[in-house]
């Protein structure tokens, strides 16, 4: 089922609540339905209520009679996982990072908020899942899609230096898609590339595992060209 079945579904389920003005499908799932890539299960939304992730996520549970929720009230997130379909639902959020850690204090924001700390332009786009209509409020998503590039929003080094996670995602995103870095985010990843230090070695073994598929030789060139060690990667 693609995206745009799944909106229809959802859209018919939420019309005639507070959730129908304020739902968007966020991210991947938005990226990868506009350039017709293969759908995968996961589909995030985001919705511009307080609590509204939970919320929606309990609204539409019994609407998928055979799915199991998971609610993370701390953080304002849930999943409805089915036998095909894993929804991820968050209340758009404001983050506030502290010196040293990965883990922001977190608040909730507008849908601006929401993008603007989002990792990379191509990963924050919108569509609104009741109209359909699709918004790219970093002002570069959509040109970014086009032109096949990986950019972060903002400040590329305090990005990296937020959360290192965010330097092996960039590669992965430009390996799976056959994107470029563009120039300021692949200086940053050069210059911030030691950071990964600072991840627990079960966080870069769970972001690894999804390079897999990968010609390790396209790997190892990106690798040798960033100046970053290969020892993360080499169980491949």
């Amino acid at each position: 089922m693609n995206l745009k079945e799944q909106r229809e579904i959802i859209s018919a389920y939420i019309q005639n609540t507070e959730y129908a003005t304020h739902a968007y499908f966020a991210g991947g799932c938005v990226r990868d339905w506009l350039q017709n890539f293969q759908q995968g299960s996961d589909i995030d939304i985001c919705v511009e209520l307080p609590e509204g992730g939970i919320g929606l996520a309990k609204l539409l549970q019994p609407k998928f009679p055979d799915s199991q929720i998971t609610l993370h009230p701390l953080y304002g997130t849930a999943k409805l996982k089915t036998a095909n379909l894993n929804l991820e639902f968050v209340a758009t959020r404001k983050e506030q990072y502290q010196s040293g850690s990965r883990y922001p204090c977190i608040s909730f924001g507008t849908l601006k908020d929401d993008v603007l700390r989002r990792d990379f332009t191509i990963n924050a786009l919108l569509q609104h899942i009741c109209t359909g209509k699709v918004f790219d409020l970093s002002g570069k998503g959509l040109a970014d899609l086009h032109q096949g590039l990986i950019r972060c929003i903002g400040e590329p080094v305090t990005r990296f230096q937020e959360d290192p996670l965010r330097l092996l995602r960039a590669m992965r995103f430009a390996l799976k898609l056959g994107f470029k870095v563009e120039p300021a985010t692949r200086a940053a990843m050069q210059s911030e590339g030691g950071a990964i230090s600072r991840l627990t070695k079960a966080a870069i073994s769970r972001e690894v595992s999804k390079f897999k598929g990968i010609p390790i030789a396209e790997i190892s060139a990106l690798l040798d060209s960033l100046g970053w060690e290969k020892t993360n990667f080499l169980h491949l």
